[in-house]
């Protein structure tokens, strides 16, 4: 019997960095989204829900 793959993703991006000895490890799900995580998903025929805060990355960015 072949295993199904549930076709829906819920991306969920929690950015802590509390006991981390390295600063910048709370732009983690920042720098996923930032990559294309949410469109790379769905043009492979996931349904994708974006439940993550708005991408402060995408912002400076755009700056430059």
């Amino acid at each position: 019997m072949k295993p199904s793959i549930n076709p829906n993703i819920s991306l969920i991006g929690v950015a802590i960095d509390l006991g981390a000895g390295t600063r910048g490890v709370s732009l983690g799900p920042s720098a996923v989204r930032y990559a294309g995580i949410y469109e790379r998903l769905t043009r492979l025929g996931y349904k994708v829900k974006d439940y993550m805060k708005p991408n402060p990355l995408k912002k400076l960015m755009k700056k430059v």
